[in-house]
């Protein structure tokens, strides 16, 4: 199963792909210190979709640390069931 995830945030959208929803977070084109705004992430497994809304210290949390990434991870999947 693919997933693709959109970040919107400094009124841009990154967009990445990945095999799994850990290694499509992992793939997206921004790094922790440059999200300066909050964010929204969109996630779509072809299926369904999800989206959750993230404060600025989350958001960088989520793309700093693979242990809070997995934390997301596991949010995000449960919006997917």
């Amino acid at each position: 199963m693919s997933f693709k995830v959109t970040l919107e945030a400094n009124n841009t959208a990154y967009k990445a792909e990945g095999d799994n929803l850990f290694d499509a977070i992992g793939n997206l084109p921004i790094n922790a210190l440059e999200l300066k705004t909050k964010s929204t992430i969109k996630v779509d497994d072809g299926n369904k979709k999800a989206e959750l809304n993230l404060v600025l210290m989350q958001g960088r949390a989520m793309l700093r640390n693979h242990l809070r990434r997995q934390g997301f991870v596991y949010q995000l999947e449960a919006l997917l069931k």
